[in-house]
């Protein structure tokens, strides 16, 4: 199995929902890093005061002429993106620079002296499809989003041959848990019943597949320990189930007798009705496996939800 050491990495997008566990999940394992975010964030007292964090304020248009003095690190995880709000993801232009901006990290990557260059790809990348999906399954992208994703994945990886950096490309199903988008449907879905509303949804027929937080914040640490040059893995629980049953379990562990508004929206033209991955790829090279029972996150998440809305 290969295995590099992580000592100290650097990361974009650190107070974003994947970043904060990924952070965590480092100074857990004693791991510097170096978060490079907006101070100006509204998120950003979520990227923690300690000795293993550096923090560095600076937007993704100014990755390209970046320097940090004197620090060297191990890898670089490019997690932050412009424009992912469904509304946004056909914007053509900030989706291209989207592209630029992974390419100028890979260029800091160099600049910091790491080993190791690991973007965060996605599922829009393979757009829809029937059925589980796995690495190798042709990419088919229907948004302006995951098409720059795929772009993005495809290019830093030339870029990192080119530099003699190790690339890795991971592609993220649907996360939930703490600190998750506001526009997530289960975010949405909590969120409406604490408040004592009908939370209106779709008939929620879609096969899902949800990756806890923590879980994907270890299983990208794993990918930058044991991940092989070039590749491509799919972060998901590995385990699929209708999104109504997900629904329906969320709405009992809070109350039971509380209604749900499942059909009172109609199916979109671009919903994708199968969202599952075979997780076996990643399991096999990492020996990484998710973590967290469904009900175990959801309880940790509601909690959350409930502290924020108050």
């Amino acid at each position: 199995m290969e295995c590099r050491t992580i000592n100290c990495v650097a990361v974009t997008g650190a107070t974003s929902s994947i970043g904060t566990f990924f952070v965590e999940e480092c100074i857990r394992r004693d791991i510097k890093v170096v978060a490079i975010f907006r101070f100006s964030s509204a998120n950003a007292a979520r990227v923690p005061d300690h000795p293993l964090v550096m923090k560095i304020d600076c937007e993704l248009a100014g990755l390209k002429k970046l320097e940090i003095p004197g620090v060297h690190c191990d890898a670089m995880l490019h997690l932050a993106w412009g424009s992912t709000k469904s509304t946004e993801r056909n914007n053509l232009t900030p989706q291209v620079q989207n592209i630029q901006y992974a390419l100028d990290a890979v260029e800091l990557a160099q600049r910091l002296g790491c080993h190791t260059f690991m973007g965060a790809g996605s599922q829009a990348e393979y757009g829809q499809h029937i059925g589980d999906l796995i690495e190798d399954t042709r990419e088919n992208p229907s948004t302006a989003y995951g098409m720059a994703k795929l772009c993005a994945g495809q290019m830093t990886r030339m870029s990192c041959r080119n530099k003699g950096i190790r690339h890795i490309w991971p592609r993220i199903l649907s996360t939930y848990g703490p600190y998750s988008p506001y526009q997530t449907v289960l975010y949405y879905e909590i969120r409406e019943l604490l408040a004592g509303r009908e939370p209106q949804l779709s008939g929620g027929d879609q096969v899902w597949d949800f990756v806890y937080l923590r879980d994907t914040a270890q299983a990208l640490l794993a990918l930058l320990e044991k991940g092989h040059d070039g590749e491509i893995y799919l972060i998901g629980s590995g385990k699929t189930r209708k999104l109504k049953d997900f629904l329906m379990e969320v709405r009992d562990a809070i109350n039971p007798t509380l209604s749900l508004g499942l059909g009172k929206v109609p199916y979109g033209p671009g919903t994708v009705m199968h969202l599952g991955g075979n997780i076996a790829k990643i399991e096999k090279d990492t020996g990484w496996r998710p973590a967290t029972p469904f009900e175990e996150g959801i309880r940790e998440t509601i909690e959350w939800v409930r502290k924020e809305t108050k």
